[in-house]
């Protein structure tokens, strides 16, 4: 039971992480394309 909380957790961080690189890239992105418009 202790495992599956462990786990869960884990995987919540994961997930996270993931949401952050995902917006951090869009952003990234949107910077990128702005700069290379006249």
């Amino acid at each position: 039971m202790l495992g599956q909380m462990e786990a869960k957790k884990i995987l919540w961080k994961i997930g996270l992480f993931r949401d952050f690189l995902a917006g951090a890239a869009v952003c990234l992105l949107k910077i990128c394309g702005e700069s290379n418009l006249p």
